[in-house]
């Protein structure tokens, strides 16, 4: 008798060790985000070009949505975000279609967009996913996305990170609170991404406060 509840105190120790490392484990898992050697030295600015973002999710809305917390938030980390009506006028000029850019525009086009622009980097974004997910008798949202960073001056990429987080993540991680909203878990994944290219030294924006 005595045997039996000593092994299940064992146990149960084992049990909930191995609850606390995942836990853990959770805790610090962070964007999958693969780096270029970066071509020159970062300046002291930090001037974008924010491309729409494309959506294979089955919210219409998610892809302009997730376009727009992702201005917010590179303003929020002192960037300077390149007006649209600019861009587009450049592109009129070079006779280019905005969908066309990524895959047609040659090493000019780039030279001569970084001077005419005074820009520097280039950030684009995908939205693959958009649901719900029970937990705990709550339905909390889940998203994945995809953001990438390229040099304004060449074309080339910089950074590409992909997050996949529910809205129980970050109550998890940083002991935020749980994300009850679709846009909410966007942006706090937006900004996940922002910094974790500020820690790696891809960028020159400041961490939001």
């Amino acid at each position: 008798m005595i045997f039996n509840r000593q092994r299940h105190i064992i146990l149960s120790f084992f049990l909930s060790l191995g609850l606390l490392l995942a836990s853990a484990g959770c805790q610090f898992r962070g964007p999958t985000t693969t780096t270029i050697a970066q071509p020159k030295p970062l300046s002291s600015s930090c001037r974008v070009i924010l491309l729409p973002f494309l959506n294979d999710s089955d919210d219409e809305n998610m892809g302009l949505i997730a376009e727009k917390i992702c201005e917010s938030e590179l303003i929020n980390r002192e960037a300077k975000v390149i007006n649209e009506a600019d861009v587009r006028l450049f592109l009129q000029k070079k006779r280019l279609f905005l969908s066309q850019w990524l895959t047609s525009a040659d090493k000019t086009f780039y030279q001569d967009m970084a001077r005419d622009l005074k820009v520097e980097k280039i950030v684009s974004g995908k939205v693959f996913s958009v649901g719900l997910e029970t937990v705990q008798g709550a339905s909390l949202p889940t998203a994945s996305l995809q953001l990438e960073l390229r040099d304004a001056d060449t074309g080339h990429l910089l950074a590409s990170s992909f997050l996949t987080r529910s809205g129980d993540d970050y109550r998890l991680m940083m002991h935020f609170g749980v994300v009850r909203t679709q846009s909410e878990l966007v942006q706090m994944m937006i900004g996940e991404i922002f910094d974790d290219w500020i820690d790696k030294g891809v960028v020159n924006c400041k961490k939001a406060s």
